[in-house]
């Protein structure tokens, strides 16, 4: 498939490269028709329970809904919350994976919030990726949602000021239903564990984890969608983890999570424009920890194989240290823009 420079040359060449004709509808649909049959027939019932209301949980027509899975992030959730609620978030539906550090008790303290638990695991639920479908279906579909993953902050053209319903109907006025974001990692260049004392729920987590790559990314299309790969975790530690992610997007009766969250049903819905970025925080003072957790709670694709080769090249080198010559300092969602890492949103 065409591979695609990223990040962008020109804005011209970004829009022009993320465009697709017939064939490339036909295919997709094709392919859509064909994981969507096999889809439905493997889809299971999983028994989940909200613990905060007693009676049917519905969202109003104006709100705005961000579904997610969590599991023992009491630390991160603070700013999490506050970002998403600055973007216009007015309900969080979080689904918390059997937590036990304290981050159910931080959920079911805030009002915005519903809390649903399930009595199976994370990996029973197909990575999350059941317990999400039923969440949509429960809370209604025709209508637009934020699902992001605990240590994703979505970000676009003065998010600072610009909330997520002008987005929505930015999208919706180009006839657009998603909106791409792919994950950008970003870490700090001094040992995270070294910052042991800083206080994660105090800061945002771009105060911490305060690099990135500015380069070193492919950018491909294919037929589900516009696949990327790269950065500092394949430049480190020789992954090819999926990048590409749609945290925004509208959810009908066409709507399927697929077998993956970073390329949802109907495929033909995946080729839009990188307009958001998810900055992604993997790299924050207490990776040790988390990436321990995770290799040992066994709940991760291909027996946590992403986790033992990131903690085997750690353990191998004593600390994390991913700074390279590819290595800058991030300050803002225009220097992203700048870079050609994100499109602007003309809201005009």
């Amino acid at each position: 498939m065409k591979n695609i420079e990223y990040p962008y040359k020109s804005a011209i060449s970004a829009v022009a490269e993320h465009s697709y004709n017939w064939f490339d509808i036909l295919w997709a649909r094709f392919e859509t028709f064909k994981v969507l049959r096999r889809e439905r027939r493997r889809t299971k019932l999983i028994d989940i329970r909200c613990l905060r209301n007693s009676g049917p949980t519905v969202l109003e027509p104006d709100d705005v809904g961000l579904i997610m899975v969590v599991r023992n992030e009491a630390k991160l959730l603070p700013s999490l919350l506050a970002h998403y609620r600055r973007l216009g978030v007015s309900r969080f539906v979080c689904l918390d994976d059997q937590s036990d550090d304290g981050t159910r008790e931080l959920l079911l303290s805030q009002a915005d919030v519903d809390v649903w638990e399930s009595s199976v695991r994370f990996k029973e639920a197909r990575r999350g990726q059941y317990w999400r479908e039923m969440l949509f279906g429960i809370y209604g579909a025709d209508r637009w949602y934020l699902s992001i993953d605990s240590d994703e902050f979505l970000v676009y053209e003065n998010w600072e000021s610009v909330s997520i319903r002008d987005v929505i109907r930015k999208l919706d006025d180009a006839g657009e239903t998603r909106l791409a974001a792919p994950m950008l990692d970003l870490y700090p260049i001094a040992d995270p564990a070294s910052m042991g004392a800083i206080e994660l729920a105090a800061l945002m987590p771009w105060q911490i984890a305060d690099h990135f790559d500015c380069s070193g990314y492919r950018l491909r299309r294919t037929k589900r969608g516009v696949s990327l790969t790269g950065g500092s975790r394949a430049r480190k530690f020789g992954t090819g983890a999926e990048m590409m992610k749609f945290p925004l997007l509208y959810w009908d009766g066409s709507g399927h999570l697929g077998g993956s969250i970073h390329r949802p049903l109907p495929y033909e819905r995946n080729f839009g424009p990188i307009r958001g970025i998810l900055l992604h925080f993997k790299f924050l003072p207490n990776y040790r920890e988390k990436f321990a957790e995770a290799i040992a709670d066994k709940q991760h694709f291909n027996d946590q194989v992403e986790y033992r080769g990131m903690m085997s090249v750690i353990e191998r080198e004593g600390y994390l240290d991913l700074a390279s010559d590819r290595t800058i300092k991030f300050e803002n969602v225009e220097q992203l823009i700048e870079l050609g890492f994100l499109l602007p949103i003309d809201l005009s």
